[in-house]
């Protein structure tokens, strides 16, 4: 009986001050130890390498979006010695100014490898994979004393519209009909085409990012025969109309039945897609005999605003090349 009192007694104290004895032989109460961190910086740039402002940037648990341009929004990051008491100068010695692009992903767990991977448009960088050194960042040291990513990360995208194309649209696909035609992200896309009657073809395109849209009111179309190159539309010959009276003149242009609105983009994401429908073989009797008896021909299309002004991409007019064959 004696024992058990002791036993009881002992459990009692044990009990009464597991909060100092609980450090001891790591019971309830051991204060958690402090994590080791480091801090991150690196560059996200476009497929034609130039600095993306905006992207995502994270590796699972930090954040950031990389820095637009310093000279109209800079982005001071201070470290941890940074101190309010500093003078001036020392406080430059413990900041830094991100430069266009630039990203910086701080209290990163120190001491082991991390994986960053960036975002923008809805598009993914690979992800990258580095050792995260335990150090906050300060100039006063000789040595950079955070990790650095040498090289920058690659999104698979252009980046936002610079000002000279604020009104810039993309193409995006096309389709005929009810059957969807295989499209490509270009300026220019080349789609062969199976018209049983006039040749109804819808334009999918949105505002790039940074980008206020446009507004497509008319459409001009180009006829040109199969062999001619495209590419190199200053050499290429239009089919000649000189075959009699009620021929269009080529090339052709269209009003649109309602004018097909580009909607804005905003700076880190495109617009919603637009529609536009165009139809590309005349509606006319003589045209529609004339194109007809071609049998197959290249209808280049191109898109016009309200002014009659060409729809402008990231670096070009937007325009498709369609081959026309008809069935028999």
């Amino acid at each position: 009986m004696k024992k058990f009192a002791w036993v009881i007694a002992v459990l009692s104290i044990a009990s009464a001050g597991c909060d100092k004895l609980g450090p001891v032989f790591g019971l309830v109460g051991e204060p958690a130890k402090p994590m080791i961190t480091g801090t991150i910086r690196g560059k996200i740039v476009d497929r034609d390498n130039q600095p993306i402002a905006g992207a995502k940037v994270s590796n699972g648990a930090a954040v950031f979006y990389s820095a637009s341009d310093p000279s109209t929004d800079p982005i001071v990051i201070k470290d941890d010695l940074w101190r309010s008491t500093m003078s001036a100068e020392d406080k430059a010695k413990h900041q830094i100014t991100l430069e266009k692009g630039e990203f910086v992903l701080a209290k990163v767990a120190a001491n082991t490898v991390t994986s960053i991977m960036a975002e923008f448009d809805g598009q993914y960088s690979s992800a990258v994979q580095t050792f995260v050194d335990a150090n906050t960042f300060d100039n006063t040291s000789e040595t950079e004393t955070f990790t650095r990513i040498k090289n920058p990360i690659t999104l698979p995208i252009y980046g936002p519209v610079d000002s000279a194309h604020l009104n810039a649209v993309e193409y995006v696909s096309n389709s005929i009909g009810s059957g969807a035609l295989e499209g490509t992200s270009a300026a220019s896309p080349s789609t062969a085409v199976n018209f049983a009657g006039n040749g109804l073809v819808s334009l999918y395109l949105k505002a790039p990012p940074g980008s206020l849209g446009a507004t497509v009111k008319y459409y001009r179309v180009t006829y040109y025969p199969l062999e001619a190159d495209l590419s190199n539309l200053a050499a290429a010959t239009p089919i000649s109309t000189e075959i009699g009276e009620g021929i269009p003149v080529n090339p052709i242009e269209r009003t649109l039945a309602l004018p097909a609105l580009i909607q804005a983009a905003t700076n880190t994401r495109s617009g919603p897609l637009g529609r536009v429908d165009l139809t590309l073989v005349a509606p006319e009797a003589s045209m529609s005999a004339y194109v007809r008896a071609k049998s197959e021909l290249k209808a280049y299309v191109e898109l016009l605003d309200s002014s009659r002004n060409a729809i402008m991409s990231r670096d070009a007019t937007i325009s498709t090349t369609v081959t026309i064959r008809f069935k028999e």
